[in-house]
């Protein structure tokens, strides 16, 4: 049984707003530098929250990647702010950073 034309809008509309947005992606993860410096203050956290910002608007596309990403930015983002040392703050954003710019591989392709 084929869908009907309603369905098949709905259908080409998502794959559509998901290739705009996949080329959201390629830009972002361009954007970020080749090369991060973890003792340079605000490169991790340049990495982390662009990532995050573009699944909030586009949660929509990917639910599932949406709600563990923001699952661990939660989880880092309380270590960080309760008592860990210096140490652990660097590989916390580290790891955060990592993390995130797997993520933006991934839905950039």
């Amino acid at each position: 049984m084929h869908p009907s034309t309603k369905e098949t809008d709905k259908l080409l509309d998502f794959e559509l707003r998901k290739q705009k947005a996949q080329v959201k992606a390629k830009a972002i993860l361009a954007s970020f530098p080749s090369y991060i410096d973890n003792f340079e203050a605000g490169t991790n956290e340049g990495v982390f929250f662009p990532t995050l910002f573009f699944l909030e608007r586009n949660k929509a596309l990917w639910p599932d990647t949406h709600e563990t990403f923001r699952d661990n930015f939660a989880k880092t983002t309380d270590v960080y702010n309760n008592g860990a040392d210096d140490f652990t703050r660097n590989e916390l954003m580290e790891s955060a950073a990592d993390q995130a710019i797997m993520v933006m591989k991934s839905l950039a392709q």
